[in-house]
């Protein structure tokens, strides 16, 4: 401890008391944060330093978790892809508020682990509400909208941090402090501006495939919020990548894979290459068929012959 004649006493509850716990090394990077992102980042660290996420109380976990930024249609801010399910939906996570959502998560996961927060007795008076889940993929309870449920000890919820729908276990809800209930959602659903993204064929499977692998590259991603669909809850965005050493513009690349898809489609209709395959076989079976007809007539011709 910085002061080791003072006892750390949990859970801590001011700026002061965190400062009994020794201040972590930063890197340059943090070091150049702005002051709400570098302390969340000292924080996390502090966490890491003595293996726990709850030595401090739900009131300074709020204080840390309000200070995010909306979304506003025109800005440009860098984002994370927390779930990416192709051109048509995605959900980004600014980059400012990830490690927030580190920090809820297990904050989370240690105060049920703890059993701190209870669960759930009645699972069907919580659809449309705010719950804690657990997720698989991260091994992290995390904050969820449960939206249905469809069998019995079975639901469906919606991880609003994460942009993941699954259904789960009912054994695997607790409640959720209704404190962070009221913290916004920290991801918000998107798809790419300007391009109209239809699944129908092999060729959109491969321009899904390969748009979720390209972007899955990058640590974070630029984003351009171009407007908000109220009906579909769905802002529409420029997704680029602004290092001059690998330049991508990903609205582009899936517009261009779109161009050489709809060309493709004009050449199968013109007349002559429309039915190409088509005439192809016509043409093949025809000349199989006069094949054979030559050679019954040159057998015919050879008995006569002889």
């Amino acid at each position: 401890m910085a002061d080791s004649d003072k006892e750390l006493i949990l859970p801590l509850t001011t700026d002061s008391e965190m400062d009994l716990i020794p201040e972590p090394d930063l890197t340059p990077e943090e070091e150049r944060l702005p002051y709400e992102q570098k302390r969340l980042r000292i924080l996390l660290r502090k966490c890491k330093l003595i293996n726990c996420y709850n030595f401090f109380d739900l009131n300074y976990l709020i204080n840390i978790l309000i200070s995010s930024h909306p979304a506003v249609v025109g800005e440009k801010r860098d984002a994370v892809v927390a779930n990416n399910e192709g051109p048509n939906k995605f959900y980004l996570t600014w980059i400012e508020d990830w490690d927030k959502v580190f920090l809820l998560n297990h904050w989370l996961t240690q105060e049920i682990t703890e059993n701190n927060i209870k669960m759930i007795d009645d699972v069907e008076s919580t659809i449309g509400s705010l719950v804690s889940a657990f997720i698989d993929l991260t091994g992290c309870w995390q904050r969820a909208r449960v939206i249905d449920a469809p069998f019995q000890g079975i639901i469906t919820v919606y991880f609003v941090d994460s942009g993941i729908t699954m259904e789960l276990d009912t054994k695997y809800l607790r409640e959720l402090p209704k404190e962070l209930a009221e913290i916004p959602e920290y991801t918000i659903r998107c798809k790419l501006a300007d391009v109209d993204f239809r699944e129908s064929n092999l060729m959109d499977c491969e321009t899904k495939r390969d748009f979720i692998f390209d972007v899955g590259k990058f640590s974070f991603i630029k984003c351009q919020l171009m407007e908000y669909d109220e009906s579909m809850q769905t802002y529409s965005v420029n997704l680029t990548i602004e290092d001059p050493h690998y330049p991508h513009d990903f609205n582009l690349i899936v517009a261009q894979r779109y161009k050489i898809r709809e060309n493709l489609e004009k050449q199968k209709k013109m007349p002559g290459l429309g039915n190409l395959n088509s005439d192809f076989h016509f043409s093949f079976v025809r000349f199989q068929i006069l094949l054979c007809v030559s050679k019954i007539i040159c057998l015919f011709s050879y008995d006569c012959w002889f």
